[in-house]
């Protein structure tokens, strides 16, 4: 269950498309866990298959609708010390880690989502999201757990999925509370992105960075449930990338709002407001991009 209440202006400043590098480049001027000021978060662009390969190359992204398709993950040694398009700013790691031998992805690092394990079931969750605005910012609380169904964790020792890499841990209800400002302003300069939580899907889920706890391409590497979601040691279900179980909205439309990034600015699908897909040239070093975005009256506002 969603609670939305607004009590003044909502908004929302930038569009990100949700990609294979996922939500990976910067954040604004850290102040606390709960409340990160200002500035772009990042994901790149998005890329439907393997015969768009050149465009691929230059994204290092994918958008993800379906499981029959492919993306171009990292699987190199690239920085992660300072912004960059198709990496991460981090605050904890310089440098991505050796990939895992994973027979989804191949040498070139494309990613073959048809060959890739799925955590199967169908879970459902009591989820609980609550989303207020005032003068003090927005107020986010929930119980962490997601509005759609989920994959059985642990991870069956005897299913497939168990062969790359058993996720021992239990989904369960950690508390979300988060106060994050309503009318987030651009930073002069970005900040780095930390581990664990650093946004919050409408799902009632988290969204972690594009890592995972060994500074691997998460979703080249690890395994998820059909919702392209996993729980962590202390049971937070959580997304590195877009989910197909997200709202997408209609063709020819902006993308849905999808969650919020702890600085403050929205989350959006890939398409503008014209519906068309915004490309990684279109994003900067952080995968943000300022434009036009829906209102809750209908209509649009640049911001």
């Amino acid at each position: 269950m969603v609670s939305v209440s607004y009590r003044a202006k909502v908004s929302t400043v930038v569009l990100l498309s949700l990609g294979v590098l996922g939500l990976a480049g910067c954040a604004g001027q850290q102040q606390t866990a709960a409340s990160i000021q200002g500035e772009h978060s990042i994901v790149a662009a998005p890329v439907e298959d393997q015969g768009n390969a050149e465009a691929a190359a230059e994204t290092g992204a994918a958008q993800e609708d379906t499981h029959d398709h492919t993306a171009i993950g990292a699987i190199d040694h690239r920085s992660l010390a300072e912004p960059a398009r198709n990496s991460i700013y981090s605050c904890n790691l310089t440098a991505l880690g050796t990939a895992l031998d994973r027979p989804w992805v191949d040498d070139n690092g494309i990613i073959y989502f048809e060959l890739k394990p799925v955590i199967e079931g169908a879970v459902s969750w009591d989820s609980q999201l609550s989303i207020t605005v005032d003068y003090d910012g927005r107020h986010i609380t929930g119980n962490g757990l997601p509005d759609h169904t989920t994959g059985v964790y642990p991870v069956d020792a005897n299913s497939e999925a168990a062969i790359y890499g058993r996720n021992p841990n239990s989904i369960r209800t950690v508390a979300i509370d988060y106060t994050i400002p309503s009318d987030p302003v651009l930073a002069a300069t970005p900040s780095c992105l930390p581990m664990g939580a650093i946004g919050v899907a409408l799902s009632g889920g988290t969204f972690f960075n594009a890592l995972d706890a060994d500074a691997r391409d998460a979703v080249a590497n690890e395994l998820f449930d059909s919702c392209e979601g996993h729980p962590q040691m202390t049971g937070q279900y959580h997304y590195h990338h877009d989910s197909p179980c997200f709202d997408k909205g209609n063709p020819g439309e902006h993308s849905p709002l999808v969650g919020y990034a702890l600085d403050g600015f929205g989350i959006y699908g890939a398409q503008d407001v014209d519906g068309h897909e915004i490309t990684n040239a279109e994003l900067d070093v952080c995968h943000g991009h300022t434009g036009a975005v829906p209102t809750e009256d209908g209509g649009t506002e640049v911001v």
